[in-house]
């Protein structure tokens, strides 16, 4: 695995690196924004950059990156989002052709 430092040359659009873990494994992130040669110029992106199948082998290649994992390594619950079983007051099913629960057979 490359240095920080490596990483940074390898990769110049991103600037800042995150492990990330992603059931059944772990990914190595990058984040930056897209290079002025791109179409998506200026907007933020994103990149998977290496996986590893278990926690502690990333940590230990990549002990220079932050990382989103408890003692688990698993996310924290702080960081989980979860969406309401019930629709919110401003939501119009008209608007979009959505519906927030499907209703019998599976279907809006």
């Amino acid at each position: 695995m490359p240095s920080l430092q490596e990483l940074e040359i390898m990769h110049p659009e991103l600037d800042t690196f995150e492990l990330v873990p992603q059931a059944p494994g772990i990914w190595l992130w990058g984040y930056g924004t897209y290079p002025e040669s791109s179409i998506l110029a200026g907007q933020p992106k994103q990149q998977r950059i290496e996986y590893w199948s278990d926690v502690e082998t990333a940590l230990l290649e990549c002990p220079m990156v932050g990382h989103r994992i408890d003692g688990t390594g698993n996310l924290p619950s702080s960081m989980l989002v979860t969406v309401s079983d019930v629709a919110p007051d401003w939501f119009d099913p008209a608007d979009a052709g959505e519906c927030w629960e499907a209703e019998e057979g599976g279907f809006c």
